[in-house]
């Protein structure tokens, strides 16, 4: 790997100097969360019922995903939301986040800014057939009020290290999971069963009480970088070697996912989430030979990171497509779904 994770901290020494920056963030998070609890501080509603889509730590839970799966089933149920976002690693509406969910669906209505709230009514004046609003990344946005609040939890680390930023990947303490009214733990395919076991155990000490949901991020297709090269086989990666470039949150699941395709990971170029590429960054992108049956390595990118190298101008390599699929608790997820944005879709 060619760049160091950004994440918890592993060693002793530095856990250990880290330990009061962590207690102090701590302390403020469950300050600002008593605020609220106790209403010295309120949430404004928006003008649409709202789902909100978060977690507890810094970014690779698979919120964008989720977005797009909620979506598509608002869609199929008849209903229309609109997608609000703050807009993370710059970019405004070009964003990591917008192009990815643009890629899948360029209908979507999407409102980008820090005042989510305005933003909404933004979106409202330009679409007002929106049923409902989700709001990405919202968890921790308790200015705006939700009708529904979504916490994803990654299986594979569900608690961030075990410590607030920034010793860990924690946002706020993991106690705040009590505020969740439905918790998706997600990537349990990256997890042994009895991992995924232990975490509902866990949140479930600290108070949740909502319904056990689980999802994987599951392959699907590769696509070419130019579109006009189409698509591959999964199966094609089978025993190929690969080498992958990406700029998200937990690139160590992006490795993770193409080795279980069978293939060869032989390089994985890694930089931080939402790093706007340089052309200066960007290894030999074409495929090489590697002695292998097909005779080339290929390159292979996330759907986060493909917008911003088309926009360099890569046109080699190909695009892991994945899709959030709920194996489990589907049924009282969708359940709870319709009730936020079915009262407004019935009076529309």
């Amino acid at each position: 790997m060619s760049e160091a994770l950004a994440g918890p901290v592993r060693s002793p020494v530095a856990r250990a100097a880290l330990a009061p920056l962590s207690a102090a963030y701590a302390s403020v998070a469950r300050a600002r969360a008593a605020a609220f609890d106790l209403g010295w501080l309120r949430a404004r509603a928006l003008p649409r019922p709202t789902i909100s889509v978060g977690n507890l730590t810094v970014g690779g839970t698979g919120k964008t995903p989720c977005t797009i799966w909620i979506a598509e089933r608002a869609r199929a149920a008849g209903a229309r939301i609109g997608i609000l976002t703050r807009g993370y690693g710059g970019g405004g509406a070009d964003n990591d986040e917008v192009a990815m969910v643009r890629a899948r669906d360029a209908a979507v209505p999407i409102g980008v800014g820090a005042d989510r709230a305005a933003a909404a009514r933004a979106l409202v004046e330009a679409h007002p057939e929106i049923d409902a609003f989700v709001l990405d990344d919202g968890f921790q946005h308790r200015r705006v009020a939700r009708d529904l609040d979504l916490l994803l939890v990654d299986a594979a680390d569900p608690f961030g290290g075990g410590a607030c930023l920034p010793r860990g990947w924690l946002r706020e303490p993991a106690s705040a999971a009590r505020r969740a009214h439905a918790i998706i733990l997600t990537r349990v395919d990256q997890a042994e069963r009895a991992a995924a076991d232990r975490a509902w155990s866990r949140l479930e000490a600290l108070g949740y009480r909502g319904p056990r949901v689980e999802a994987t991020h599951r392959p699907e297709a590769l696509e070419a970088v130019d579109s006009r090269n189409g698509s591959m086989s999964l199966e094609r990666l089978r025993g190929r070697s690969v080498r992958l470039l990406s700029a998200i949150a937990r690139p160590e699941s992006f490795e993770r996912t193409v080795q279980s395709l069978g293939a060869r990971v032989i390089e994985h170029n890694i930089f931080r989430d939402h790093h706007r590429y340089a052309p200066a960054d960007l290894p030999d992108l074409r495929d090489a030979s590697d002695g292998s049956s097909d005779g080339a390595s290929i390159c292979c990118f996330t759907e986060k990171d493909a917008p911003k190298l088309r926009r360099l101008g890569v046109v080699d390599g190909w695009i892991l497509r994945v899709s959030f699929v709920v194996e489990r608790g589907a049924d009282d997820l969708s359940r709870m779904l319709e009730a936020v944005w079915g009262s407004r879709k019935r009076t529309r």
